[in-house]
């Protein structure tokens, strides 16, 4: 995977709209793109992932019992946090658009004071355009945001479980279909 740049993520406006992905879009319209050529993130390399987790999990063993899910949620927590705001935003979004807007409409439709009116009509518009773009923009970084903490959380476990046994001095066939076990089924539903 190719590193992207920092700056190319940085700032609201990339952020929301993938701006750093259309220089690969366009070479994707031309031709096949390598997968060395992709840009990722580097807050989304799986190495910058475990080290923070290591960085938390050294902390909470230090400080004395080390919980699993208090070291990943100290981890994470910030970004999860985030995509659970832009699910507020979209709940937000879907009530006043399903309720409101519509009981305008509604009464704008029937020429009822106090909507009566072209003025009003454009208005009312104005705002379910207004309200279907920023639930629109709500869904995708809500979405996006689980993704990626997902990811990054999958990405933090295997790299730890695998440090862990190559670490170990002596590791017997069992220890490591545990080891393999753990890897493929339990990571994989905290990732879920």
């Amino acid at each position: 995977m190719g590193r992207c740049p920092d700056e190319a993520t940085s700032g609201f406006f990339n952020k929301l709209s993938f701006g750093w992905m259309n220089s690969v879009v366009r070479k994707a319209k031309t031709g096949d793109v390598d997968v060395h050529e992709l840009p990722l993130p580097s807050e989304q390399q799986a190495d910058v992932a475990f080290e923070a987790f290591q960085r938390n999990w050294e902390v909470a063993a230090a400080a004395g019992r080390p919980s699993l899910p208090r070291v990943l949620w100290r981890t994470f927590g910030r970004d999860l946090m985030l995509a659970g705001l832009f699910k507020l935003v979209w709940s937000i979004c879907v009530i006043t658009g399903a309720f409101f807007f519509v009981r305008s409409l509604l009464t704008f439709v029937n020429n009822e004071a106090p909507f009566a009116g072209n003025t009003n009509g454009w208005i009312l518009t104005a705002f379910f355009f207004f309200d279907a773009w920023l639930l629109g923009i709500a869904l995708q970084r809500m979405g996006y945001g689980c993704m990626t903490v997902g990811i990054r959380v999958r990405a933090a476990l295997c790299n730890a479980v695998c440090k862990k046994c190559f670490n170990m001095a002596t590791i017997s066939k069992d220890m490591a279909a545990d080891a393999v076990s753990f890897m493929a089924s339990d990571i994989s539903k905290i990732f879920d």
